[in-house]
Parts: structure tokens; sequence; C-alpha cells
């Protein structure tokens, strides 16, 4: 149609930049930054720098190991998951399948701290009742789960509807993981089936 393509490009992360993550909640630095919220947590976390989201304590690597290790009584209840559950037609079994697990939550109670991938340090405020249970943190009247450990895993590595369904989440829910952890998205179930 003649219009000139824009000379739009996408802004390359300075060194200056990079030392501000972390260094306040991710809002603010997107305010001083002029970027989004999404992607300073995603740089932080692709980074590996600890947020400052939360006003919570600061676990040690140590706690932070130990507090993500999965739960030997958890593990033994969770390992039927992997077998495709009664009631799901074939085509949802498919859909469904978790193909690099298991997956198991982390060892925390209530009123316990986790790091969040997308949050920071949080407080734990029970466990979900997902086929996979997940801690969970209250946000404002709604239970949001925590972004961490296995779940992290699971985000990069499987389908968004696998994810959404064992871990009893929305769709968009598991897109804004992927956005937060810098994941590409994956092609949509059906299209990788092969043709009839």
């Amino acid at each position: 149609m003649g219009i000139a393509r824009s000379g739009l490009r996408l802004k390359r992360w300075t060194a200056e930049e990079d030392r501000l993550l972390g260094t306040a909640p991710d809002d603010e630095v997107a305010k001083q930054l002029g970027r989004t919220r999404v992607a300073i947590t995603a740089r932080r976390c692709a980074l590996g720098i600890a947020s400052a989201n939360a006003k919570a304590p600061v676990l040690s690597a140590d706690e932070n190991l130990h507090a993500a290790a999965p739960d030997p009584e958890v593990v033994k209840e969770l390992k039927p998951i992997e077998v495709p559950r009664a009631g799901l037609s074939q085509e949802d079994e498919e859909r469904f399948k978790l193909l690099h697990g298991p997956y198991y939550p982390p060892r925390t109670e209530r009123g316990k701290f986790l790091v969040c991938e997308w949050r920071g340090t949080v407080k734990v405020g029970g466990y979900s009742d997902a086929l996979i249970p997940w801690p969970y943190a209250f946000r404002t009247g709604y239970r949001s789960l925590i972004l961490c450990g296995d779940l992290v895993r699971a985000v990069k590595l499987e389908s968004e509807q696998a994810v959404a369904h064992h871990w009893k989440v929305s769709s968009t829910t598991v897109g804004k993981w992927r956005s937060i952890l810098g994941v590409a998205a994956k092609p949509a179930w059906s299209s990788a089936m092969p043709a009839r």
C-alpha cells in the first residue's frame, strides 16, 4: 500500500539496566527503564536474579534448595499420575500427557516461604487440589500458584494444555508463565498431529 516500514526495533538491554534488575519490585524497575513489567520479569528470570517483588525474608541458597525439594510422602502418592486417568477420551489422554515427568510438589507448609519466579519470596497459603497438588500464595483475595521447582520445569518442557490440566489453571495463566520464563510458544497439539 506504499506505507513505509516502521523503524521500530527491540531495545537492547544494557549492563546498566541489568544492574537495576532485582533492586526494586519489577513494576518500579519497569517505570524507571520505560519497559513493560513482563519484559523486566522475563529478563530478571533469564539472568537468575532474585526478585524484590514481595516483602519477605530473603532465603539463602541452601534454604531455597531445601524448600523446593520434593516431599518423599507426596512422591509416593503422585506416582500414578503419569498413567492416563480414567474418564478421559483417547484424544484427551494424548493432549494432557506429560512427556518429561514425573513432577513433584516442593516440601513446604502453610506459613513457610518459597521463592516464586514471578513474584519473588512469597508466603505459602496451602496446597491446591489439582491432580498435582501445588503450593499457592494468597494474592488480594485469590490463590496464585507459586512458580517454582518442578512447575518451572514443566512450563518449559510440556504443552500448555498438559500443564493447565495437571496444575488446574487456565491456558492464559500458563501463557503468562511461559512469557515470564522467556519460553517460546509451542505449537498447538492439534497442529502436531499427523494428517489423516
